[in-house]
């Protein structure tokens, strides 16, 4: 069961960091359609997080419901991605604001 997991999450893990390595010193979009989530700045990261929030618990319903998993596992990997994405939600919130400061900051100079 684990290496089918396994097996099934390398690819997408794999195009991930390719997508991260790919974008890593390009410039950051505030504006417009971008498909590459690491090509947006924190601001856009964090509304795509939010645009993201009725997937991330529909997802998680077809985790608990679908799964061939005892119960206790599947609860204990719906709260693991939980914590993970709120995680992700506060990080990215707290980068837009420290972009947010040293902008204002270097106007300022």
């Amino acid at each position: 069961m684990w290496t089918q997991i396994l097996i099934s999450c390398t690819p997408v893990v794999i195009v991930i960091l390719i997508m991260f390595f790919a974008s890593r010193n390009l410039e950051k979009k505030d504006d417009g359609t971008v498909f590459n989530f690491f090509r947006l700045t924190y601001r856009r990261r964090f509304k795509r997080n939010l645009w993201a929030i009725p997937f991330v618990v529909a997802a998680l319903l077809v985790i608990f419901f679908l799964s061939e998993f005892a119960t206790m596992y599947n609860i204990m990997l719906i709260i693991f991605f939980t914590i993970l994405f709120l995680i992700e939600i506060f990080y990215n919130y707290h980068k837009w604001k420290k972009e947010e400061r040293n902008a204002a900051t270097s106007q300022g100079n």
